[in-house]
């Protein structure tokens, strides 16, 4: 069994490594305002589900840790106020698909709302 190390530095809290453990050791717990991810426990030697999926390459597999957690404040829609995403996540998106910070602010449901209002106008 091998430990789950997340480096707080590099995590951005985009949930692709609770998504990807089929061993439910990452979890998340997330409320109006956190996003928190929780790993607790180890995994077996051939996993490595997480560690693929991770965008910023935060997560280290070799060392054994005790149960870990990672806390994001969540940013709030602009116009709902709605959660959304952590800023570093909305931030690494902006970078790498070269798009304004605020084009990302919207929940999904806003955002499609505004596409409907853009659709009906032409």
């Amino acid at each position: 069994m091998k430990g789950i190390l997340i480096r707080k530095d590099l995590c951005i809290g985009c949930r692709a490594c609770a998504s990807a453990c089929e061993h439910g050791i990452i979890q998340i717990e997330e409320t109006k305002e956190f996003r928190k991810i929780i790993v607790s426990g180890s995994c077996p030697d051939e996993c490595k589900n997480c560690k693929d999926v991770c965008p910023t390459e935060a997560i280290i597999g070799e060392k054994p840790t005790s149960p870990q957690e990672v806390l994001f404040r969540l940013t709030l829609c602009r116009r709902c106020g709605m959660p959304t995403a952590p800023e570093p996540m909305l931030n690494f998106i902006s970078r790498r698909m070269n798009q304004p910070l605020f084009e990302l602010d919207l929940c999904i449901t806003c955002r499609q709302q505004l596409m409907w209002e853009a659709i009906r106008e032409r």
